[in-house]
């Protein structure tokens, strides 16, 4: 009796150190995909303000050196506008590919420690319902054991 409580204490033991080792694993690896994220938002925000920068001087050239027409300028205001916008909406389509890939990943990691899960849970199940029908009970006329 003692040792089935020990097989059992032991079994969920095992169940939960692999859930911590599981959940470490994952923990880690997206620790480390979200700091690359943030390293490339940071360098993308710096990009952006190089832009801005080298936009607002090339602003302050024109406007001092009177050099260039107004619709030299628009244009050139336009054309920084528009790379803008294009650098933007690449940025935005690799972070949204990059959250889909990692949704997707966590879903995929999410349902394998699931089946993981309910297979030791079955396979646990089953050995104590085999366990509780091998009791045995003993015919009094034949004296025979019956399983």
């Amino acid at each position: 009796m003692h040792i089935d409580h020990i097989a059992h204490f032991s079994s969920f033991i095992g169940i939960c150190l692999f859930g911590f080792i599981v959940t470490k694993i994952i923990s880690k690896f997206l620790n480390n995909n979200i700091l690359q994220i943030e390293n490339d938002r940071i360098e993308i925000d710096n990009k952006i303000e190089n832009l801005e920068k080298k936009l607002k001087t090339a602003k302050d050239l024109l406007s001092e050196k009177n050099k260039k027409s107004i619709d030299e300028i628009k244009k050139t205001r336009k054309k920084a506008d528009e790379f803008l916008k294009t650098e933007l909406s690449k940025m935005d389509e690799y972070y949204v590919n990059r959250k889909k890939d990692i949704d997707t990943l966590m879903t995929n990691l999410k349902q394998d420690e699931i089946k993981t899960i309910q297979k030791e849970l079955i396979s646990e199940s089953l050995s104590e319902v085999e366990s509780k029908n091998t009791i045995s009970f003993t015919n009094k006329s034949d004296n025979k054991i019956i399983n």
